[in-house]
């Protein structure tokens, strides 16, 4: 189990480039909202296509069965886990 911050773990290629965590935890929250995914629902644009994030909904649809090795990480390792999984 790792604990860490948007900012850390973030693979989002716009979002993870903005300056401070703050900005960073904005942006996602604006990405990943539950009234907003609601509204990519009725469009005719998978959810995550249009204004979300893919890498979220991506997460939210593999969570169950997505299984990282075991195994000791670093940041930078479990960033790049996250980008090719």
């Amino acid at each position: 189990v790792g604990l860490s911050s948007r900012k850390n773990l973030c693979v989002h290629p716009t979002v993870s480039q903005k300056d401070t965590g703050q900005e960073i935890d904005s942006a996602c929250k604006d990405m990943t909202a539950t009234w907003l995914r609601d509204i990519e629902d009725l469009g005719d644009k998978p959810r995550g296509e249009g204004c979300g994030c893919r890498f979220y909904e991506k997460w939210q649809n593999d969570k169950e069965t997505a299984e990282i090795p075991q195994g000791v990480y670093t940041l930078r390792e479990m960033k790049q886990w996250g980008n090719s999984n």
